[in-house]
């Protein structure tokens, strides 16, 4: 039997079906590899835009206090602060924002000043969280977005000031020396009411004003010192202040201020 018949290899035999699809691979290879710097190149364009939008974003909401905020907001109406006694050594302080009067106490001057300044703000951010829902032009939505960076600032301040005030530890004050039985050496040459505040400490102040008729108004200083109230009147608080710790000096500590 002639075999020559097997040993022909025909046009559509598996040699050229094998070739066609090895062919046909490579050109798919080639087809991927081209495309992949395209998408890694997207890829990396789209992760330095949205660091670039983060950074940008930390540069605008850094901690600001409400006396900062408040005063670069554009377009309103902000007075001067008024600082005054508040009594009890502390201070008031008031502003006009916006046609309308804010008062606030504090321990210090600056204290007084953030917390009159952090009313006005939360008057402020109220009523623009209230026109929130409402649709209003390109500019008035971009006041909004500008508004919201600027409390997320002071939020961010805020919660800073927090964190230090729980980080402070509890001091605890030391009574056992409270009472001193000497006076300091150079007491002569010192004011009166610092001499008797360190002989006792923590003393509070109590002024009353009072109209003397014809001599016009008197200020009128008391304090209670081991049980025994003192007073003396003067024509401001800071000399009834000195005549009443005169008073106390020379009567419990042997002292000879004059009046």
């Amino acid at each position: 039997m002639d075999c020559s018949f097997f040993n022909k290899s025909e046009p559509g035999s598996w040699q050229s079906e094998r070739a066609a699809e090895a062919k046909l691979g490579k050109l798919k290879h080639n087809r991927s590899a081209a495309k992949e710097p395209k998408l890694s190149l997207m890829n990396t364009g789209i992760k330095r835009r949205k660091s670039l939008g983060i950074h940008q974003l930390s540069r605008l909401m850094v901690p600001k206090s409400a006396v900062k905020v408040l005063k670069e907001f554009k377009g309103i109406s902000l007075g001067d602060f008024e600082i005054t006694s508040g009594g009890e050594g502390g201070f008031k302080a008031s502003i006009n924002f916006n046609s309308k009067i804010y008062v606030a106490n504090g321990r210090s001057k600056k204290l007084a000043k953030e917390r009159v300044c952090e009313l006005a703000l939360r008057d402020y951010f109220k009523s623009k969280m209230a026109q929130s829902n409402e649709n209003g032009s390109d500019e008035e939505e971009n006041d909004k977005d500008l508004a919201m960076l600027k409390l997320a600032s002071f939020a961010i301040h805020k919660l800073y000031a927090d964190w230090e005030c729980q980080d402070k530890p509890e001091t605890k004050k030391d009574t056992s020396n409270a009472l001193r039985k000497e006076l300091p050496a150079n007491w002569d040459n010192m004011h009166p009411a610092s001499v008797l505040d360190l002989m006792r400490p923590g003393l509070k102040y109590e002024c009353l004003v009072v109209n003397n008729g014809q001599n016009g108004i008197v200020h009128r200083m008391i304090i209670t010192v081991d049980d025994q109230q003192f007073t003396a009147v003067g024509r401001s608080k800071k000399l009834a202040r000195r005549m009443v710790a005169t008073r106390v000096c020379n009567t419990l500590f042997n002292t000879n201020f004059k009046y």
